[in-house]
C-alpha cells in the first residue's frame, strides 16, 4: 500500500519487494476503473506511472547491489584487519616456510603408498589433486601467499603428471634451485579414458622439459606401472644428458614392459658419464652391458633389476667400481631363468662398505653371486628365491645345502629370536641383526630375512620344501632361538584341507571349457611339519602362533608322551574360532603340567576375522 493511505503503513516497514509490488498493485487496479470522457489524460497518467515503477525498481536494485558491494568490502576489509592480527603472522617468514615445507611433506607422504587401481579416479586426477593440497596454504591469507611466492624452495618439487602450464610456473617461480622431478603412473580402471595422443604429448612434453632443465634436476623420480606411456622413447629422451647436480635416479618400469617384447635399457654412457652428485641410482630392466659407473663417485646405494643369464656375468665388472657402496638391490628380470653351468668364481670382489645386501634371484644364482662377492661389513640382508624342480627330480631351493650361502649361517646362528614364515607357496625366516651400537641413517633394528616361492614344485611336494626348510633352520644354520614366531597366514587362498580328494579339477583361464587335473594341495601344517619344528626348539621358552592351520596336529605332538618343547612356558595363540579345539587343548595344557613340562601363561586371542 503506498504512502497516504487509509492505512497506517509507513514505508519504513516495507521491504523493496513489497514497495514494488504495491505500485505495480495500485497502477494495474487505476486501470481497471472505467475511463470518464471528462478525464483524456488517464491513459497518459497510467503510462508515466509505469514509468515511474519501473525507474524506481531498477535504481532500487542498483542501491541494493551497492550495499551488497560495500558491506563484502566492509567484510574483506575486517578479514584482512583480523588476519594481519593473527599470531601466525608474528613468527618468521622462515618459520612460515618450514610450516609450508613440513605441510607439503605431509601430503606427498600421506600418498607416497597410493594405490589407483581400487578407485574411480587415476594416477593423473589423483596427481592433479595433490597439486591443489599442496596450493591451499597459501590462500589462507594474502600476506601468506606474498611470503610463499618469494620462497623458491616452495616451487622447486613438480609432479610431471600436472599441465604444462603448471610445470612452467613451478619451474619458473623455483628460480635457479635444483629441482625434484617425480612421474608416479600407475594402473587404474580409468586409464582407457586417455587417448594414444594424450600420453604421447605427455611424453614429447616431459623429454623437452626434462632437456631444458637437465643441469638443475636434483632428484628424478620416474615410475611407471601403467600402459600407453612409451617408457623406451622416455628414457632415450634424456638418458644421455649430462646431470651435474643429480643426486637420486629412479627408472622403475619393471610392470610396463610386456614380457614377450621386453626392452631392456641401456646403461651405457648413462648422463654421459658426468654425474659426479649421484648417491642412488636404481633402474628396473637395465642392460649392464658396457655400463662403467667409475664416473659416480658418490655412488652409495645402487638397485638394479637385470636379466640374469647376459648380465649377471657382467657385474662383477660394474660393481669394482663401485667402492663406496653401502646398499646393493638386484633381481632378476621376472622370467624363469637359470645359469646354465654354474660360471667358476675365479676372482672374489670384495665389497668393504656395502651393509645391506637385497638379491632376487633362482637359487644357482644367488649361490653364484655370493660365491664371487664378498661382504664384511654386512648387517642386514634380504634374499627373496624361487625354487623348482630339476631335470633330475632333485628340487632346488636356496635352503639345500648345495645352495646355502655360508654368509647366512654367520648372520643368524647366534640369534635369540626367530621368526619363521610357513604359507601354502612360501617358506622363510626373519631374523634380527646381533646388537650393534649405531648405523647411521639406518632402521635401528638391521635383519636377515630369507624368503623362497614354491610355486614351480608340484602341490604334492610342498611339504618336502617345507621340511627341507625346517631342517635347514635348524642343523644347518644351527638357530637355537628362544623366542619363536610363527606366521602360518596363507596370502593366496584360504585353508582347505584336502585328505578326501587325490585331484582337483580347474577350468583352463583361456579356454574354459577345458578342464585341467592336478594333486590337490596339501595342509599347510600337517603333524610331520609340527614335528620337525617343535623338535628344533629346545631352548624356546615363548612361542607366538599367527594363523597356523590346522591346529590340532600342533596340540597333539606337544601333547606326545616324547616331549618335545621342554622350555616352552609362554604360549600365544591367534586363531578363528572355528579352527580351535577347546577341550584337546585343556588336555594337553593338563598333561604337560602332569609331566612337569607346565605352561605357565596362555593368551588365546580367539576372534572372528578373515584371513
Amino acid at each position: 500500500m503506498l504512502p497516504g493511505d487509509a492505512s497506517e503503513h509507513k514505508l519504513g516497514d516495507a521491504t523493496l519487494e513489497e514497495f514494488r509490488d504495491t505500485l505495480v498493485d495500485k497502477n494495474q487496479e487505476e486501470s481497471l476503473q472505467p475511463l470518464d470522457s471528462s478525464d483524456a489524460s488517464l491513459p497518459v497518467e497510467a503510462a508515466s506511472n509505469k514509468e515511474i515503477i519501473d525507474n524506481t525498481s531498477s535504481a532500487a536494485e542498483n542501491v541494493e547491489q551497492r550495499i551488497q558491494e560495500s558491506l563484502l568490502e566492509a567484510e574483506f576489509s575486517l578479514l584482512r584487519i583480523q588476519n594481519g592480527r593473527s599470531n601466525l603472522l608474528l613468527l618468521p617468514p622462515e618459520t612460515l616456510v618450514e610450516i609450508a615445507l613440513a605441510y607439503r611433506a605431509e601430503i606427498l607422504g600421506c600418498c607416497a603408498g597410493y594405490d589407483c587401481t581400487g578407485h574411480e579416479e587415476g594416477w593423473i586426477e589423483h596427481s592433479r589433486a595433490r597439486l591443489c593440497e599442496i596450493l591451499k596454504l597459501s590462500q589462507i591469507f594474502s600476506c601468506l601467499r606474498d611470503i610463499y611466492l618469494g620462497t623458491p624452495l616452495l616451487w622447486s618439487y613438480i609432479e610431471l603428471s600436472w599441465s604444462s602450464a603448471i610445470i612452467e610456473v613451478f619451474s619458473e617461480r623455483s628460480r635457479s634451485l635444483p629441482l625434484s622431478l617425480v612421474l608416479k603412473a600407475r594402473e587404474s580402471h580409468n586409464c582407457s579414458h586417455y587417448s594414444a595422443n594424450e600420453f604421447a604429448s605427455l611424453v614429447n612434453f616431459n623429454i623437452s622439459f626434462l632437456k631444458s632443465n637437465i643441469q638443475r634436476i636434483e632428484n628424478l623420480q620416474i615410475v611407471v606401472f601403467t600402459g600407453g606411456i612409451d617408457v623406451v622413447k622416455l628414457w632415450a629422451g634424456f638418458k644421455d644428458m649430462p646431470a651435474p647436480k643429480l643426486k637420486k635416479f629412479t627408472f622403475d618400469v619393471a610392470l610396463n614392459l610386456p614380457s614377450r617384447a621386453r626392452r631392456f635399457l641401456p646403461l651405457q654412457n648413462l648422463f654421459s658419464d658426468r654425474a659426479p652428485n649421484l648417491s642412488k641410482l636404481k633402474v628396473c630392466l637395465a642392460n649392464c652391458k658396457e655400463f662403467q659407473p667409475k664416473s659416480f663417485t658418490a655412488l652409495v646405494s645402487l638397485a638394479l633389476t637385470i636379466k640374469a643369464k647376459s648380465a649377471i656375468l657382467n657385474i662383477w665388472d660394474v660393481l669394482s667400481q663401485t667402492p663406496l657402496l653401502k646398499e646393493l638391490t638386484l633381481e632378476g628380470d621376472g622370467r624363469k631363468h637359470r645359469l646354465d653351468g654354474k660360471p667358476r668364481p675365479d676372482r672374489v670382489l670384495k665389497l668393504s662398505s656395502c651393509q645391506v645386501l637385497r638379491l632376487g634371484f633362482y637359487p644357482d644364482v644367488t649361490a653364484y653371486l655370493l660365491s664371487v662377492l664378498e661382504f664384511p661389513a654386512l648387517t642386514e640382508l634380504m634374499l627373496s628365491s624361487e625354487a623348482y624342480v630339476a631335470d633330475d627330480g632333485a628340487i632346488v631351493s636356496i635352503f639345500s645345502p648345495s645352495h646355502l650361502p655360508p654368509i647366512i649361517k654367520s648372520l643368524v646362528s647366534s640369534t635369540s629370536e626367530l621368526d619363521l614364515e610357513i604359507y601354502d607357496n612360501m617358506i622363510g625366516f626373519i631374523v634380527p641383526f646381533r646388537a650393534i651400537s649405531h648405523i647411521p641413517d639406518k632402521c635401528p633394528q638391521p635383519f636377515t630375512a630369507i624368503r623362497e616361492t614354491v610355486y614351480d614344485v608340484p602341490y604334492v611336494r610342498t611339504e618336502e620344501c617345507k621340511l627341507a626348510f625346517i631342517d635347514c633352520v635348524f642343523h644347518a644354520l644351527k638357530m637355537k632361538p628362544e623366542i619363536l614366531y610363527l606366521d602360518g597366514w596363507n596370502p593366496d587362498d584360504e585353508w582347505k584341507s584336502y585328505e578326501d580328494d587325490d585331484v582337483e579339477v580347474t577350468q583352463d583361464k583361456e579356454n574354459p571349457d577345458v578342464q585341467e587335473k592336478k594333486p590337490k594341495r596339501v595342509a599347510t601344517f600337517t603333524e610331520a611339519v609340527w614335528n620337525a619344528i617343535l623338535s628344533g626348539c629346545p631352548s624356546v621358552t615363548t612361542m607366538d602362533l599367527q594363523r597356523t592351520l590346522p591346529l590340532s596336529p600342533f596340540i597333539d605332538v606337544l601333547d606326545q608322551p616324547t616331549i618335545k618343547c621342554p622350555s616352552l612356558n609362554q604360549l600365544k595363540i591367534s586363531i578363528h574360532p572355528d579352527d580351535f579345539d577347546h577341550q584337546s587343548f585343556d588336555r594337553m595344557i593338563e598333561n604337560r603340567k602332569s609331566q612337569g613340562v607346565e605352561i605357565e601363561e596362555v593368551e588365546l586371542d580367539i576372534d572372528v576375522f578373515d584371513y
